[in-house]
C-alpha cells in the first residue's frame, strides 16, 4: 500500500497504527469498513487502511454527535439523566447539549426539528426509519435497563440478542445497552 501523501516519511500503512496517531506527525490515521458491490450475489465486507489524515481535522479533536427532536431541552435533558453528563445550553438558539464535561472533546447535541417523525424499529417499509443509534456499554444490563425506564426510556418489543437491550429516547431514537461479551 502506497505511503500516506500528507506524511511522506511512511512508505507503506502499518496496521497496527490503525486508528492510533501516526509517530511521524501525530495525526490520526483512519481505518474505514467499506462493503464491495455485488459480484455475482455475493457481497463482501472488507477493512482498507487509509494512512492518511482526515482533511481539515489534524488540530481540532472534537467530535459530537446531534439528534433532532421535537423538544430537543426535554432530550437533552433526558440523556444527562441517562448518563450522568453535564447539559450545556446552546446560547443562540433552542437546542443544548450534553458532555462528561466542557473539555471532553465530544458531545451530544440536540436540535429542534419542527416535522420530526418518530423512527419506525424495526423498519417498516413506507415508515420513517431509523438513520442511526446509539451503543452504550454497560456493567449490568437488568439494573441499566431498570435505570434508563426510571429516566424516561422505553424498551423496544423487539430484542434481537440476549446481551442487548433495544431501547428507545423520549423523541424514539434507537439506542442499545449492552454488555461485551
Amino acid at each position: 500500500m502506497p505511503g500516506c501523501s500528507t506524511c511522506p516519511s511512511r512508505q507503506s500503512a502499518c496496521r497496527a497504527d490503525a486508528g492510533r496517531r501516526c509517530r511521524s506527525r501525530g495525526q490520526l490515521t483512519l481505518l474505514i469498513a467499506s462493503r464491495a458491490s455485488f459480484a455475482k450475489r455475493q457481497t463482501t465486507e472488507s477493512l482498507i487502511l487509509r494512512p492518511c489524515v482526515m482533511p481539515l481535522r489534524t488540530k481540532k479533536t472534537w467530535w459530537g454527535v446531534s439528534l433532532d427532536a421535537p423538544d430537543p431541552w426535554g432530550l437533552a435533558e433526558f440523556y444527562t439523566r441517562l448518563l450522568g453528563w453535564k447539559l450545556f445550553p446552546d446560547p443562540d438558539g433552542p437546542g443544548a447539549a450534553v458532555a462528561p464535561s466542557a473539555d471532553a472533546g465530544f458531545n451530544l447535541t440536540f436540535q429542534r426539528e419542527l416535522h420530526y417523525a418518530r423512527p419506525i424499529w424495526p423498519a417498516v417499509q413506507g415508515q420513517p426509519q431509523m438513520s442511526m443509534h446509539l451503543d452504550i456499554e454497560v456493567d449490568d444490563l437488568e439494573e441499566a435497563v431498570a435505570y434508563a425506564l426510571e429516566v424516561g426510556a422505553e424498551l423496544a418489543d423487539f430484542q434481537p440478542q440476549a446481551t442487548v437491550r433495544v431501547m428507545f429516547d423520549p423523541a424514539g431514537h434507537p439506542f442499545c445497552l449492552y454488555l461485551e461479551e
